[in-house]
């Protein structure tokens, strides 16, 4: 009887969510930022400035088709040292003409420059940048023609209908691998389906040429009011290529169940921590077990 209510009382002390913080993106799209990740803000044409110095503009012509002009903001989501590192190095690469000439700049070269080869150097700069493993995440501000018809489509009261449905399975039918050569991008096959039975989204996973480096990668569009929300998220090492399914659907799950996220205070860890510790002087926890919940509630 004991252990019986030692079970039901540590699992209202561990299983009480506890979140990461909740980030907004437009008005009412909620992503989860979880517990050692973070997130910089910036916009498309900063984006593709850094990225695609030669092609940003092409790239720009192409958002705005889906809805996203050069101003609209987007975030980008990484690990802390992500955060710290990278913001500096986009406000540098943004303000000063030769990136080489500032701190990050030096830093970079400090820590990459002798390496033999091109890809050797990239994938130091990755690694010290810790851009292995990003999402970035916008909604566009522009109307995209026929998006409003799409939204009332794929309502959840209008799934039955059998024009829709045999709509759909065509559009999958005909989608085809394809290549978009200047940015060494293959993709699987595009196909528009409900995402984790929740959302609808024109979703495909895609392999890149990045720096030198291979990387892979997942892309969403959803439909969002009158534009698209845009999500996508790529890796590069296998390590955190194995990560990437599990963190990008973590990120979204707020936005594909409309789950209200929590933030913990301190007084939340607190009080759980003192419940704990009344179980372990009781003597209905082991120090083993007693350890390993403690880390579940502080981690």
């Amino acid at each position: 009887m004991k252990k019986l209510a030692y079970l039901l009382l540590l699992n209202l002390i561990l299983f009480k969510p506890l979140y990461g913080k909740v980030v907004n993106i437009g008005s009412d799209i909620k992503l989860n930022i979880p517990k050692g990740y973070g997130y910089i803000e910036s916009s498309w044409i900063d984006h593709f400035k850094i990225h695609e110095p030669e092609t940003y503009q092409k790239s720009l012509e192409s958002a705005k088709e889906i809805g996203f002009q050069k101003s609209d903001s987007i975030i980008l989501i990484g690990t802390k040292k992500f955060v710290k590192n990278y913001k500096q190095f986009i406000e540098d690469a943004i303000n000063y003409p030769n990136i080489q000439d500032t701190e990050s700049g030096k830093k970079i070269i400090n820590k990459c420059g002798r390496k033999r080869t091109v890809k050797s150097q990239n994938m130091c700069i990755i690694k010290f940048l810790d851009y292995d493993l990003v999402l970035v995440a916008g909604v566009g501000s522009l109307k995209v023609d026929g998006i409003d018809e799409l939204n009332s489509y794929t309502m959840d009261e209008n799934l039955a209908d059998e024009k829709l449905v045999a709509e759909i399975k065509e559009f999958n039918k005909q989608a085809e691998t394809f290549e978009v050569k200047s940015r060494g991008i293959k993709s699987g096959p595009v196909s528009f389906k409900k995402i984790k039975n929740s959302k609808f989204a024109v979703h495909l996973d895609f392999n890149q040429k990045m720096y030198g480096l291979k990387a892979k990668g997942t892309l969403f569009l959803f439909p969002h009011k009158s534009s698209f929300f845009i999500f996508t998220s790529t890796c590069v090492t296998k390590k955190n290529c194995e990560k990437l399914d599990k963190l990008t659907y973590d990120v979204l799950g707020p936005y594909l169940y409309n789950s209200e996220l929590k933030v913990p205070n301190k007084k939340d860890i607190a009080s759980k921590l003192e419940k704990l510790n009344d179980l372990y002087k009781k003597g209905l926890l082991t120090n083993e077990e007693f350890e390993r919940a403690k880390e579940l509630i502080l981690f």
